[in-house]
């Protein structure tokens, strides 16, 4: 009796054992992808399903690929997504595996990167005459395959490249159509490079500063030296008709116009009162329409506050001067943003606060003696709650002025006083467009 017993409790444990075990549900891992691909650059971020009912962990296989693989979350316990961020790539392609699950159950995910495409291109800058003349060639050297894109659609419609696109090294042309209006300009962005094309106006003629030679070491010139004595040397240039004058104090500064090709964007010292500012800097590249050179106006302190300085036009003609384009210096824009580098020492300033303010006064003066309202520009404005710093060359018109014999800048500001060494008080100009007689 005893044994039948227990064969018939053995018998019902064994069922409900094995109703157990096929009652219990299988374990579920899936991955909506199974590799993910990452560019050098840009978007970096990328996101996967999972579809689980197990608790999973996240984790690289090789703990190495840590410094440029982010897993986020790392673990969970059901149905979810993860991101997988990476860093910019900076050079070969190179693969990471994350592992996803738990032992026995684990899916692995594949992570590609593509090699840091670098891309450069002969020119930086091409110039074409008003009737468009040849197309000009532009040779390519990278490493990865290259498109040319044009960051303003309708500038395609004054300019034509071919081909479009290209494998490693290669070449391309750009043709320009005539041109019956304002100078204008476009870039090209092929790859990491840059190119500014720009076309010459029938309209006026603009005056730049490519002709003026600097010093290879400094990157700048006062001009060309006409006279000196104990305490000064003297300067004088001729461009486009324009006339300059520059005073170098030996034992303290220079006052009046200097040239310079610097595109230093670090420094906010006296050093780079000769640099122009740019959000988007390109080494040798300072000028407004992507030109090597510029003109650096920088104003001392006199007698009954700021001087003054002059671009004299011809002798006896008086002109319309359209446009000019104007850029705060380094020093001036960073001085601005961040405050002076030598505030420690007391003669810096900090940031720019409400209140402060740097403008560019522009006067006109007919040979008549007969002048207009002068032209205002604001360089750096903390007023009424505004940040402002001019960062990148901008146009301004100066055909209020009417026709001159001469152009007077004139710095006026409000920075802790008129001038006590904490702003420096210069500006940049370049491509003085001065409308042809009809």
């Amino acid at each position: 009796m005893k044994k039948i017993f227990l064969m018939a409790f053995l018998a019902i444990f064994s069922t409900f054992a094995v109703g157990c075990t096929e009652d219990k549900e299988a374990d579920v891992l899936t991955l909506s992808k199974e590799a993910l691909t990452f560019p050098d650059a840009g978007e970096l971020t990328q996101t996967i399903e999972i579809s689980s009912n197990i608790e999973w962990t996240a984790v690289l296989t090789t703990p190495a690929d840590k410094s440029w693989v982010t897993i986020t979350p790392d673990k969970g316990n059901a149905s979810g997504n993860i991101s997988v961020t990476v860093t910019e790539n900076p050079g070969a392609a190179r693969e990471a595996t994350i592992t996803i699950g738990t032992a026995p159950t684990v899916r692995s995910l594949k992570i590609t990167q593509t090699l840091k495409g670098v891309t450069t291109i002969d020119k930086s800058n091409i110039v074409f005459e008003v009737t468009g003349g040849l197309p000009q060639e532009i040779t390519v050297t990278a490493n990865v395959d290259w498109a040319v894109e044009f960051d303003v659609a309708e500038d395609k419609e004054w300019l034509t490249v071919t081909p479009m696109t290209g494998t490693e090294n290669g070449k391309f042309t750009v043709a320009a159509k005539p041109n019956a209006g304002d100078v204008r300009t476009a870039t090209l962005s092929i790859g990491t490079a840059k190119l500014t094309v720009s076309q010459k106006s029938d309209l006026y003629n603009v005056i730049g500063f490519e002709d003026i030679e600097l010093d290879p070491t400094t990157k700048f010139s006062y001009g060309t030296m006409t006279s000196e004595d104990e305490y000064s040397k003297y300067y004088e240039s001729t461009i486009g008709g324009f006339k300059v004058a520059t005073t170098y104090e030996i034992e303290w500064d220079w006052n009046g116009h200097s040239f310079s090709s610097n595109t230093n964007n670090e420094l906010n010292n006296k050093s780079n009162d000769y640099s122009v500012y740019s959000k988007a800097p390109v080494a040798g590249k300072g000028g407004a329409s992507g030109s090597e050179k510029f003109m650096v106006v920088k104003q001392l302190p006199g007698q009954w506050g700021m001087s003054a300085t002059s671009l004299m036009l011809a002798e006896g003609v008086d002109e319309v001067v359209d446009h000019l384009y104007v850029n705060n210096t380094t020093n001036v824009a960073l001085t601005a943003l961040n405050g002076s580098i030598n505030e420690a020492e007391g003669t810096g300033r900090a940031p720019y606060a409400e209140g402060d303010y740097l403008e560019l006064v522009i006067n006109g003066y007919p040979l008549s003696g007969d002048m207009m309202e002068p032209i205002v520009i604001v360089l750096v404005d903390y007023r009424e709650g505004k940040t402002f710093v001019m960062q990148d060359w901008t146009k301004v018109s100066l055909v209020e002025l009417g026709a001159v014999n001469s152009l007077e800048f004139r710095l006026g500001r409000c920075d802790d006083g008129l001038y006590d060494g904490a702003t420096s008080p210069t500006f940049c100009i370049d491509d003085i467009a001065v409308l042809k007689a009809k």
